[in-house]
């Protein structure tokens, strides 16, 4: 009987409740306001190091980061410290860092759990807590006092990313990066670049800001001025930003330290290659006190689904004063790579070279047959490449009978030394050095029989030793290069032994 007469009650609370609801459009505030609460009672608080800051990282309940190291001022109140009034949704969410700072060093903090200080507290990190829709909400996690001896480990943090009591303060510190950029997936190792370092408050204000000279290819170390709230790094090269951010603990974290190995903060990127569209070669000679200048040859690229597919050859007709056509040269590929290039007369339309290409599993060329017409001289090419590329011996036969060795001492991709021999007898040695810049002949996808476009960066010195077999008559002995914004020589001047002459090269290039 009691039971009939308690659930008509309820059911007419119910109507009610639904009616108070279509009468109050009103809508409910799903936000509450947080504090943060510094107390003073937790283990081994001092009165010498007063709360100043409080740096605090949070997480909801399904793992997101609402705020890593952010960082609160604290203001005197009647419970100890507290912090402005953030807004939060309402919810759970969890406390994963808790460091309270005065002036510059870390004073205290909230242990994690299972490290050696976990057992101070009776809830070590992560702390949960609830934030309660329209309401004020206060969380005070227990915190213990940060000693001389104390390390960051014994609280269960990395590095606290300031001094610790008794420290010497840490005005710089140092980091190590390392820039890695690929051409067209070439590597380049070797390369100098702008660091760009800048440090920011918590409203992401930039500042402070340094500029460094990085040089390769080695990793290089920079010194950064410490206690900004974040950080970006910057390396920039051939018209390419790849910028990281960290937050001051981070890159504290990972600065060099004595007797450690230091952690290298790497960028890397892979940049679409510029193609070449020409090349026009020149001569300069001093004629009566004056020099002349008349160009000789002229080379055009086309290109095909990206590859080069046709290769135009010009020479120059002082008489008409223009370059006239002498040769095409058509590129066959199998899969991503050359298999053969055929060269014919356009005024015959005859086929007077054929180039054919085999490669190793590695995807190094193993051989090059460059065939002729006719009853030209057939030349065989035996390539062997050491594990990692570090030389290459190319061994050329023709079917004349004769033959001669050629060996290549590679650094940085580029062709650092080499060495002729024929029969026994040593022909020549060289010795080569190069700029940190970009040959956009090396990534035409091939290499020449004759290594003509065999180096990745450009010939600034060369010093070749002809000890027998032939002598040229003109030696080159040193180039000079003016570039683009993105590296790329647009000009290139040749100088030579014993002459005056010059040899001058200008590249255009192609969308």
């Amino acid at each position: 009987m009691n039971f009939q007469m308690k659930k008509p009650f309820i059911t007419l609370l119910a109507v009610m409740a639904i009616v108070s609801c279509s009468q109050d459009d009103t809508p409910v505030d799903s936000t509450g306001s947080l504090s943060f609460v510094v107390s003073g009672s937790g283990p081994n608080w001092g009165a010498d190091l007063i709360p100043e800051k409080l740096v605090v990282s949070v997480e909801d309940a399904n793992s997101k980061t609402i705020f890593d190291n952010k960082v609160l001022t604290l203001t005197s109140s009647n419970n100890g410290y507290i912090t402005e009034t953030l807004k939060f949704d309402g919810g759970e969410y969890r406390i994963t860092k808790f460091l309270v700072i005065s002036g510059s060093t870390a004073a205290y903090a909230t242990p994690r759990s299972g490290a050696e200080k976990a057992s101070l507290v009776d809830q070590p990190l992560p702390l949960d807590f609830t934030v309660v829709s329209s309401k004020s909400n206060a969380v005070t996690p227990k915190i213990v006092g940060i000693s001389p001896q104390d390390v960051p480990k014994n609280f269960g943090y990395g590095d606290f990313g300031y001094d610790t009591p008794g420290s010497e303060s840490t005005e710089w510190i140092n980091v190590r990066v390392k820039l890695e950029i690929t051409v067209g997936g070439v590597y380049y190792p070797n390369i100098d670049a702008t660091y760009t370092v800048r440090g920011f408050d918590e409203n992401n204000t930039e500042v402070w800001t340094q500029n460094y000279s990085y040089i390769g290819p080695e990793a290089n170390d920079l010194r950064v001025k410490n206690g900004y709230h974040h950080y970006s790094i910057e390396g920039t090269k051939w018209g390419k930003t790849l910028t990281q951010i960290f937050s001051r603990a981070s890159l504290y974290e990972v600065r060099i330290r004595e007797g450690e190995v230091p952690v290298t903060l790497v960028s890397s990127t892979d940049i679409t290659p510029k193609k070449i569209g020409s090349t026009v070669t020149s001569f300069t000679r001093i004629d009566n006190g004056y020099p002349i200048t008349e160009p000789s040859s002229k080379t055009e690229y086309e290109y095909l689904d990206g590859r080069v597919n046709l290769m135009k050859s010009y020479t120059w007709n002082s008489e008409a004063l223009t370059f006239v056509e002498q040769s095409r040269s058509e590129f066959f590929y199998s899969g991503n790579v050359v298999k053969k290039i055929v060269t014919y007369d356009v005024d015959v339309q005859t086929t007077f070279a054929e180039d054919n290409y085999t490669y190793d599993l590695d995807g190094n060329v193993s051989h090059i047959k460059h065939k002729p017409s006719g009853n030209g001289v057939v030349t065989d090419v035996e390539l062997v490449t050491s594990a990692g590329g570090r030389w290459v011996k190319a061994f050329y036969k023709f079917s004349n009978g004769t033959s001669f060795e050629y060996e290549v001492t590679n650094q940085f991709g580029s062709n650092k030394s080499d060495r002729t021999t024929r029969g026994g007898e040593l022909c020549s040695t060289g010795d080569y050095t190069y700029d940190k810049n970009i040959n956009p002949l090396s990534l035409l996808g091939y290499v020449d029989y004759l290594f003509r476009n065999y180096s990745h960066s450009n010939r600034v010195t060369e010093n070749v030793n002809y000890v027998g077999c032939a002598f040229p008559s003109l030696m080159p002995e040193s180039y000079t290069y003016v570039y683009d914004a993105d590296g790329y020589p647009i000009k290139q001047e040749t100088n030579y032994k014993k002459t005056s002459a010059k040899m001058i090269v200008e590249y255009s290039y192609v969308e």
